[in-house]
């Protein structure tokens, strides 16, 4: 296993295999990781404050047919496709620290991809069963609540940060299905505006059935509310959003809902 740790001292990239095919043009990597050094306690005290810890782990990464002339004489990452299989991304934060107020304008993701130094292009990334969580400490009830997005599997087309490239074709484009906390079918397509001055984006979906209660792994910890029983029938929404507002169509059908309040009523 090869292991680089990150200056900064609080994370490291790992992975087991790499390997170069120049005859084939292609690139493998297996088991890639990065992840924190320490522990998510001590990652929290030692940042002493509430920022996000990053924790990603991949089976598989794989590049083809990239230009390995062009990667050598000018730095420059392009292939026709690429693939990361069967993987976990979590993504957490904890309460209990204190929130450091910072300019989120321009920082987005998508946006952080124009900004990268080496220029790159694929037409297609393939997404195979990548699973994504969220969690967050309260420090309010000092227990942790977690949402997830599992198995998500689809598409993003057009990803690159070539300028020449985004002339011809502005969209970097996402198709993308997961299940919500493992149950309800979640299909997502994004359209990211890679040359907008505001961070202009689209996103449009639907939710298929699933119990309301699934939730409370999030709310109840969180906000010490709790779903006694509901049927989410559909959630639906077609949006547009920049930096700075978010506007559209957000429809949540249900029945049966009931929620139960579990502070004391002073509370």
């Amino acid at each position: 296993t090869f292991t680089y740790n990150l200056p900064g001292g609080f994370y490291k990239v790992q992975f087991d295999n790499l390997h170069i095919n120049t005859k084939d043009q292609f690139l493998k990597v297996s088991n890639l990781v990065y992840k924190p050094k320490m522990s998510k306690q001590a990652f929290f005290k030692k940042k002493g404050q509430n920022t996000t810890m990053n924790d990603v782990q991949f089976k598989e990464v794989r590049l083809n047919k990239l230009d390995f002339k062009r990667l050598i004489d000018r730095q420059q990452i392009f292939g026709s496709t690429a693939e990361i299989n069967n993987g976990l991304a979590k993504f957490s934060e904890d309460l209990r620290y204190p929130k450091i107020p910072k300019n989120k304008i321009g920082h987005a993701p998508y946006q952080q991809l124009m900004k990268v130094k080496s220029i790159f292009h694929f037409n297609t990334v393939y997404v195979n069963n990548v699973s994504v969580v969220y969690d967050d400490f309260s420090k309010k009830y000092n227990k942790e609540g977690s949402i997830s997005f599992n198995h998500a599997t689809g598409t993003l087309d057009n990803v690159t940060n070539d300028s020449a490239v985004l002339r011809n074709n502005r969209f970097m484009r996402a198709d993308l299905t997961a299940k919500v906390m493992n149950i309800g079918k979640l299909n997502v397509k994004f359209g990211f505006d890679m040359l907008s001055k505001n961070g202009s984006y689209t996103y449009v979906g639907t939710l298929s059935p699933m119990p309301a209660t699934a939730f409370n792994r999030i709310l109840v910890p969180l906000v010490n509310v709790e779903i006694a029983s509901g049927n989410i029938k559909t959630i639906s929404f077609n949006m547009k959003a920049t930096d700075y507002k978010n506007w559209g169509v957000f429809k949540f059908d249900y029945d049966s809902l009931k929620v139960n309040i579990l502070s004391k009523p002073q509370d």
